[in-house]
C-alpha cells in the first residue's frame, strides 16, 4: 500500500494519494499506456500540429509512447499534456547534510549535475518502488538498511516542451528521509576533492581579476566524494545546494568537473578510482622545483 505513513496521509472523503489521472497512467503497463496516449494525440488540434509539430516529430512522439519515455493523456478539460514522474531522495545525516549526488562518470569522464539521488517512474511502477529500485536495491544497497523515510512531499508544475510545443507536467515526489549514525562508510570508496590543497582543504576560491578578485566559497564541494557505481556523492548543507543547484556555483562546478577531468585522462586505461589513486601518486612523487 502507499497510501499510509509515512510515504502519504491517510485517504479521506475527498482525496486518495498518489490517484491523480497522471498518476494511475503512469503506473499503467505499456499496453494500456499506448492505447490512452495514441488516442490523445489523435485528439491534438490539428491547426496546433501544423504551426508546432512536423510529420517527423509527431512520429518521434508516438515512438515515445510506445517506448514508455513519454506519457500521453488528456486533463479533465480534455487537453493534451505529457506527464513526467520523478522520485527523489532527500537524504540527511545527524549533523543535517544533504547526500548530494554531483555527476556521474562515463568511462572515465565526469559530467557534473547537481541533484538529488533518484530517477524517473517507469511504467507499472509507483514513487516508492522507484526508489527502492534506483537506490535501495542497487545503488544505496550498502547503507539501506540504515536509510528511514520520515515523510514524502510531492510537487507539480508545467512547462512547455520545446521539442514538441505541448504542455508538460512534471511531478516530483521528494521522500525525505535520515541515515542512522551507525551507517558505516569505511566499505564506501572515498573520491578526493581536487579542490583545494593541502591535508586542510581551502573552502575559498579567489575569482579573476575581472571579477574583483573577490573569495568565493566553493559551497562543499570542498569536501571529498564517495564514489558509487559511477556515481560521485557529496555531503553538503541544504544551503549549498540550493545554490549550485540554483546554477549560481556554476563557476565552482566547472572548475571541479575540468579538474577532475584534466587528471583523470592521465591514466585513462585505469578505473575511475585506480586512475585517481596513480595521479595523486604521482603528484607525490614529483621533485620541489
Amino acid at each position: 500500500m502507499a497510501a499510509v505513513p509515512p510515504v502519504a496521509r491517510y485517504p479521506d472523503d475527498l482525496t486518495v494519494p498518489f490517484t491523480e489521472y497522471s498518476d494511475i497512467v503512469t503506473a499503467l503497463n505499456s499496453k494500456m499506456q499506448q492505447l490512452i496516449g495514441n488516442v490523445a494525440i489523435r485528439c491534438m488540434p490539428r491547426p496546433r500540429w501544423a504551426v508546432r509539430t512536423t510529420g517527423e516529430l509527431l512520429e518521434k512522439l508516438k515512438d515515445e509512447v510506445r517506448t514508455g519515455k513519454s506519457v500521453i493523456l488528456q486533463d479533465t478539460m480534455g487537453n493534451v499534456e505529457r506527464a513526467t514522474n520523478v522520485a527523489s531522495l532527500l537524504l540527511k545525516n545527524a549533523l543535517g547534510l544533504v547526500f548530494t549526488q554531483i555527476g556521474q562518470f562515463k568511462g572515465q569522464e565526469l559530467n557534473v549535475d547537481i541533484k538529488l539521488p533518484g530517477g524517473k517512474q517507469t511504467r507499472e511502477e509507483l514513487p516508492g518502488q522507484t526508489i527502492h529500485r534506483i537506490l535501495f536495491d542497487s545503488l544505496f544497497k550498502p547503507m539501506a538498511k540504515h536509510i528511514s523515510i520520515e515523510k514524502v512531499e510531492r510537487e507539480t508544475f508545467w512547462k512547455d516542451s520545446v521539442t514538441f510545443g505541448m504542455r508538460t507536467k512534471y511531478t516530483r515526489t521528494v521522500h525525505q528521509a535520515s541515515l542512522d549514525s551507525s551507517c558505516d562508510f569505511t566499505n564506501i570508496e572515498v573520491f578526493p576533492s581536487p579542490l583545494g590543497s593541502g591535508d586542510k582543504k581551502s573552502h575559498l576560491l579567489m575569482r579573476s581579476k575581472s571579477d574583483g578578485g573577490l573569495l568565493v566559497s566553493y559551497h562543499g564541494l570542498e569536501r571529498d566524494a564517495y564514489l558509487l557505481d559511477g556515481h560521485l556523492f557529496v555531503w553538503m548543507s541544504e544551503e549549498n545546494f540550493a545554490t549550485l543547484f540554483s546554477g549560481k556555483g556554476k563557476d565552482c562546478l566547472e572548475e571541479y568537473e575540468s579538474l577532475v577531468n584534466k587528471r583523470m585522462s592521465i591514466c585513462p586505461e585505469e578505473p575511475v578510482r585506480k586512475a585517481w589513486a596513480l595521479e595523486e601518486q604521482g603528484e607525490g612523487n614529483q621533485q620541489p622545483q
